[in-house]
């Protein structure tokens, strides 16, 4: 279990506002899709919420104004999250 939120980590949180929860991972752009639950470290959310700690309460930022979250679970995915890209120099050798 990890205790801080760097890129490739899925985080569980809490909206404490209205006792509801989400996950999703913090991704490099390339990777995001918001079908998947991929977001982006350069997003506004993202971006909020990198280094944040596993317990922390943020004030986060979206167009509609303002949300507390809780960040109740922290994992690294220690693979590779980057998913099969056919192309470039590794798929010409």
């Amino acid at each position: 279990m990890d205790s801080t939120v760097l890129i490739g980590s899925w985080i569980t949180f809490e909206y404490v506002d209205f006792h509801t929860s989400d996950s999703f991972w913090i991704v490099m752009p390339e990777e995001a899709d918001a079908d998947e639950n991929r977001i982006s470290f350069l997003s506004p959310v993202g971006r909020q919420l990198l280094l944040a700690h596993k317990g922390e309460t943020r004030s986060v930022n979206i167009p509609a104004g303002s949300m507390r979250v809780r960040i109740t679970d922290i994992q690294l995915q220690r693979e590779p999250v980057t998913r099969k890209v056919e192309g470039g120099a590794d798929y010409a050798l």
